[in-house]
């Protein structure tokens, strides 16, 4: 089946504090995902909560949030691409 038929079972979430990078991605992986931002901790917090998330991506250094332990800082999408 072609990828624009495929049905989007994956959400991701990207997490930058730079607005740039965020419209990268978003651009990059739409086609494939679901994707989700957030710019910040709480964003984080508040769509986690809300929606079921496959994987990740979080910059190394993320002002005033540090990622809870065990979580992964970050997480390849093409992994869960099959």
């Amino acid at each position: 089946m072609p990828a624009t038929q495929r049905t989007r079972t994956f959400s991701v979430l990207f997490v930058d504090d730079e607005p740039d990078n965020l419209l990268v991605l978003r651009t990059t992986f739409s086609r494939r995902f679901d994707v989700l931002t957030a710019t910040d901790g709480a964003s984080v917090l508040a769509l986690l909560a809300v929606h079921p998330v496959a994987a990740m991506r979080t910059p190394a250094l993320l002002p005033a949030w540090p990622p809870p332990a065990g979580s992964p800082r970050s997480c390849r999408c093409a992994s869960i691409a099959g």
